[in-house]
């Protein structure tokens, strides 16, 4: 057919790059880049689990008797708790951040400022709250502060038959000192203990994944044990 000289030529559109396993060439771009990145890839709206090495083996005790299944679900409520500590670090930085950028800084008697260690504070309390070791035998005692609780340490579990029992090592993240060591900040803290506090922050920020992937690997070896 002959196209008119004052009609435009629209040039086709190029299909879908697809990757050797039919995904789209974009959800192959978000999958990779969850990877690297190493969190869980719905954040890129893409279904797919973290990488082994972070995640816990859940779907291995599917069908498994009634003392593996409570373990399991011991072992999911610590991973819960570490999430929502994560998170509480997360918002420390979001109130301190605005605050220690500022220049030149905000009078300490500023609503800004003292609004930001009010929620640094409760924020600090709440991680407090959520290491404090149940006094049943409960995992949670893992993150626990053993300078203040007897009753934090290790987790042992007895799966009978003279066989020794299966350990999940201590993964301290209490705000103390040997924990996270986060520093509790008076209503008049001076600039340099802002600054401080900030760098305390972000080294917890570094800790977490660390005493995480410990306690997942001590996890997915008493899971393999009661499979």
């Amino acid at each position: 057919m002959k196209i008119a000289d004052n009609e435009k030529v629209v040039p086709p559109v190029p299909p879908i790059q697809s990757d050797p396993q039919g995904q789209s060439y974009y959800q192959a771009q978000a999958e990779k880049k969850a990877k690297e990145l190493k969190i869980n890839a719905k954040a890129y709206e893409v279904d797919r689990s973290l990488s082994s090495s972070d995640r816990i083996l859940f779907s291995k005790l599917e069908g498994a008797n009634d003392q593996a299944q409570t373990v399991a679900q011991q072992i999911r409520d610590v991973d819960n708790t570490i999430s929502r500590i994560q998170d509480k670090v997360e918002k420390m930085k979001a109130a301190l951040d605005p605050v220690v950028k500022m220049y030149p800084p905000y009078p300490v008697d500023s609503e800004e400022r003292v609004e930001a260690l009010r929620q640094f504070s409760s924020l600090r309390k709440m991680i407090d709250q959520l290491t404090i070791p149940p006094r049943d035998d409960s995992p949670e005692k893992i993150l626990g502060d053993s300078s203040r609780f007897s009753e934090a340490g290790q987790w042992e579990i007895s799966v009978g038959n003279n066989q020794p029992n299966l350990v999940i090592q201590p993964q301290p993240l209490h705000p103390g000192p040997g924990g996270l060591d986060l520093p509790e900040l008076p209503s008049d803290a001076p600039d340099q203990m802002l600054h401080d506090a900030a760098d305390s922050v972000a080294q917890a920020q570094k800790i977490l994944p660390d005493r995480r992937a410990g306690f997942v690997a001590d996890a997915n070896r008493v899971i393999a044990a009661l499979q």
